[in-house]
């Protein structure tokens, strides 16, 4: 899984058994985040999927010139958020909000779409390199329990967030085997 390299400390790598009696239990490592083959797998899955932050900048856009509304800022929370972040200008974010409707749910269709192809690419990603599984695909992980699919993809996001965590913190020094106290000269 991980290379042999000469570490210092080694990683901390534990099996997870992913699943129940009912879904089947699958056992997968985890090492505190993606590697770096899965995330370029997931890069490369979704390159093609249309981006929804594009999709709702242009509509921004042709609200912001069709309207004539200065504060395109305004414009864009119109497409995206369900509120008005300004009180004051409730009346104009709303009948903009009904004037755009269609459009506006087209960028949040566009918006689903891109987060249910993101999480089968990392769910098949997963499966390819944690379970080994070269010949895996995107139909076969279509074809997963939704209890099995969920029970990885809440495996994935415990993953990601143990990396968010670690990439917040410093090695300490007994993380690298120096005595408390060392202190480290630079050259």
């Amino acid at each position: 899984m991980i290379t042999n390299l000469p570490f210092q400390v080694s990683p901390q790598i534990s099996k997870i058994p992913v699943g129940n009696s009912q879904t089947g239990i699958l056992e997968f490592q985890a090492v505190g985040g993606l590697m770096v083959g899965e995330q370029i797998e997931i890069d490369e899955a979704i390159a093609s999927v249309p981006s929804p932050f594009v999709q709702a900048s242009k509509l921004a856009v042709k609200i912001h010139l069709e309207q004539g509304i200065d504060d395109l800022v305004f414009c864009f929370d119109v497409v995206a958020s369900s509120q008005s972040p300004d009180p004051e200008r409730e009346h104009l974010f709303a009948t903009n909000r009904i004037r755009y409707a269609a459009e506006i749910e087209a960028v949040n269709r566009i918006s689903e779409q891109v987060a249910k192809t993101k999480k089968i690419a990392m769910v098949t990603a997963i499966i390819h390199h944690r379970l080994q599984q070269p010949k895996w695909d995107e139909e076969q992980t279509k074809s997963l329990s939704s209890p099995l699919f969920q029970a990885i993809w809440n495996f994935i996001q415990t993953e990601m967030s143990a990396n968010a965590s670690e990439e917040n913190s410093a090695p300490t020094a007994e993380d690298v085997g120096k005595p408390p106290g060392a202190v480290s000269h630079s050259p």
